[in-house]
């Protein structure tokens, strides 16, 4: 693998305007999380991708973390030409697909060719057959080799890795955050992922969520207050110093809500015990 491809989704949606500051954001972000695990690669923009430049299993993790991607593939980059396209194919398909493996052949193709994207499919899949011995199965395939035609360039894979999804953080306004326990660490999260920048105010012993708020806050240094106590007047002045007039508190219907002055969002308020266990492995990882 020399390259990973990079899909978003609801950013696609939005104006001209929105969606190529959005994207900048997210690009932003990206080079932001690779950076500071060391990888400085190279980032391009394609009509509705984005591609880095480059490859290292570490950076699996780190995009999952990433919000505004979708999903992403590590795969080949090679030329659109149906030839060195299909040999390429082949030698992804001998590394992931057993003769065992039933398998498809999916592609996508923009710009102007010889040949249809249909023709890169049965090519490839006739090939795969010959080669490996598996079966073609195009609506429950065991794996799948994807194919990416950009103009004069191809992008071959067989992973489709999923991302956290949402907006980039950055793309959206800022939250003050009350963490008083995980759940203010899951409020924050739903916040980032609308892409909030937050800042985080640890109540007592809860500054021990602080890495878990900085592995999903990516592209933003977080600029945490701790506090020993819950203090309506301290809340106000962190409010006024960072020019924020909104806060997001973990508090579901069975907490006594903190009062304010400001807009105080709940998002976990229609929550049960078992959906909050859910998104804390997610959290988690």
């Amino acid at each position: 693998m020399d390259c990973i491809l990079i899909r978003y989704g609801e950013i696609a949606l939005k104006s001209n305007y929105v969606r190529k500051r959005s994207e900048d954001i997210l690009i932003g972000n990206i080079k932001s999380a690779l950076k500071a695990w060391g990888f400085d690669f190279k980032i391009k923009r394609l009509f509705g991708r984005v591609i880095v430049e480059g490859f290292d299993k570490k950076c699996v993790n780190i995009l999952k973390h990433v919000f505004g991607i979708v999903s992403f593939s590590p795969c080949i980059k090679t030329e659109s030409r149906l030839e060195v396209l299909k040999k390429e194919s082949i030698k992804l398909a001998k590394r992931s697909i057993k003769k065992s493996d039933s398998f498809a052949v999916r592609c996508k193709r923009t710009g102007e060719h010889r040949f249809t994207s249909r023709d890169v499919e049965i090519a490839v899949g006739s090939e795969i057959v010959k080669r490996i011995g598996s079966k073609v199965d195009l609506t429950k395939p065991d794996k799948t080799i994807g194919i990416d035609i950009r103009d004069e360039e191809t992008y071959i894979y067989s992973d489709n890795i999923r991302g956290p999804g949402g907006v980039p953080v950055g793309a959206g306004g800022k939250v003050v955050s009350i963490i008083q326990n995980f759940n203010g660490v899951a409020a924050s999260w739903f916040f980032m992922k609308r892409g909030c920048v937050i800042v985080p105010v640890f109540i007592h012993k809860s500054k021990k969520f602080l890495d878990l708020i900085e592995n999903w806050h990516t592209g933003h240094k977080v600029r945490p207050h701790y506090l020993n106590k819950y203090s309506t007047k301290k809340i106000e002045e962190i409010l006024k110093e960072n020019r924020i007039m909104e806060i997001v508190t973990g508090e579901d219907i069975k907490d006594k809500w903190i009062k304010s002055k400001h807009l105080v969002f709940r998002p976990l308020v229609g929550f049960n015990k078992k959906d909050l266990d859910e998104i804390k492995k997610v959290i988690i990882g």
